[in-house]
């Protein structure tokens, strides 16, 4: 539990640092919206500053460097580190179990569900597919990211990452469900409909 703490105080200040532009951000691109005949509400515009501070904090674990001893002549990329053989780390997060398992299987599945989540309730019509390979898309983005990094970089990592797709694009339809008039507000619409 405390490797959970340690990576959400890792994130708040990358989350909340972006907060004013995100916010400065949606007021013009609101009125873009509006020159376009394009309706955004209050809810659309704040679950997509949110989106928006998850995407910076997302972006702080994942993609940032260590920058400690960072030298553009030492930029190599890390093959000792790259593990193609599928379920190889996920076994190993199993057998180990306790903080290990809790960061690299339930980190990896928990960390990429909200950008389906995200994705599926802001957009007209998000299909399964999308959400899900938008979110795969993003995680093999970040794994190759980590190549030239002294970090690990892992096909297990990416199915965890687009298993945690499917669960927040099952969440972002259940919250359709339940609450369909905030998921229809969340949504943008044309005026002249």
């Amino acid at each position: 539990m405390e490797a959970v703490v340690d990576y959400l105080v890792a994130m708040a200040p990358y989350a909340f640092g972006i907060l004013p532009f995100a916010v400065m951000w949606r007021f013009f691109r609101k009125k873009t919206f509006k020159e376009k005949g394009i309706v955004t509400t209050t809810e659309h515009e704040i679950v997509s500053v949110l989106f928006i501070m998850f995407m910076a904090a997302l972006v702080s674990q994942t993609i940032i460097p260590d920058l400690s001893g960072f030298s553009l002549e030492n930029i190599e990329i890390h093959t000792e580190r790259l593990t193609l053989v599928p379920f190889k780390e996920i076994k190993i997060a199993f057998s180990l179990g306790g903080s290990f398992f809790l960061v690299n299987f339930i980190g990896n599945l928990i960390m990429f569900l909200p950008i389906a989540f995200f994705v599926g309730l802001l957009y007209n019509k998000p299909s399964f597919l999308k959400c899900v390979l938008i979110t795969m898309a993003f995680s093999v983005f970040v794994e190759l990211c980590q190549l030239p990094q002294d970090r690990g970089t892992d096909i297990d990592d990416v199915i965890l990452n687009t298993l945690g797709g499917v669960i927040g694009y099952a969440l972002c339809f259940i919250i359709g469900k339940i609450f369909p008039e905030f998921a229809k507000r969340c949504k943008v619409s044309r005026s002249d409909k």
